[in-house]
């Protein structure tokens, strides 16, 4: 109900999400919300995560940079004037570019923290694996490809391939996971070969 009120008081408000808390660890919190997006490194801060929930942004409601996947409220009025989630995504970035989206036709994007929900974090995935390691790196420049300037998106190549791939890349070694160093060159190389509505996955899921 507190997220319904929240859209149905502000025909401006796209989406709204809760505050979330880890459901392994419900006294620490995840997510009251997200910092704006830097596009010329694909770089935010999500607002108080790891912090010991003491109740200290409860009772907010108001604007954020971003809502969470795991939990939001959406809209019916912007999702048909803006569309629903490109499916092209498949797994993370998508609801980002939502709100990109929703942003660029004018909503806001809000939390209202009187609403808490628990999140199995990266259950559907496992906290590390292959499939996780190549669509982050896949969709967040997709993410840039659909979202950010001519020169936004120059800044940022240059940025991914020499902090970015590179750190990964050293970490894979450190952590003996060479097989992760194909799949950040494959999420780079579908990039380079697919348009950004190319609903090719680039990764067998059978």
């Amino acid at each position: 109900d507190k997220l319904v009120d929240t859209l149905d008081n502000n025909n401006k408000i796209a989406i709204v999400s809760p505050k979330i808390n880890y459901y392994d660890e419900p006294g620490m919190l995840q997510y009251v919300g997200y910092t704006e997006m830097n596009y010329y490194t694909s770089r935010n801060s999500q607002i108080g995560q790891f912090e010991t929930d003491n109740g200290q942004y409860n009772h907010l409601t108001g604007k954020t940079g971003f809502a969470h996947g795991a939990a939001m409220m959406v809209s019916r009025t912007a999702i048909e004037k803006v569309g629903v989630m490109a499916e092209n995504f498949f797994l993370y970035y998508e609801e980002m570019d939502w709100c990109a989206r929703m942003k660029n036709a004018g909503y806001e994007i809000w939390v209202n923290l009187d609403a808490l929900i628990y999140h199995k974090e990266s259950i559907s995935v496992g906290k590390q694996s292959a499939l996780k390691e190549y669509f982050m790196n896949r969709n967040r420049i997709l993410f840039e490809r659909r979202n950010a300037s001519g020169f936004q998106m120059l800044v940022f190549s240059i940025y991914f391939i020499v902090f970015v791939a590179t750190r990964n890349i050293i970490n894979y070694i450190k952590q003996k996971q060479y097989g992760f160093i194909k799949w950040l060159f494959k999420a780079i190389w579908w990039n380079i070969t697919n348009d950004v509505n190319s609903h090719k996955l680039g990764y067998p899921l059978k």
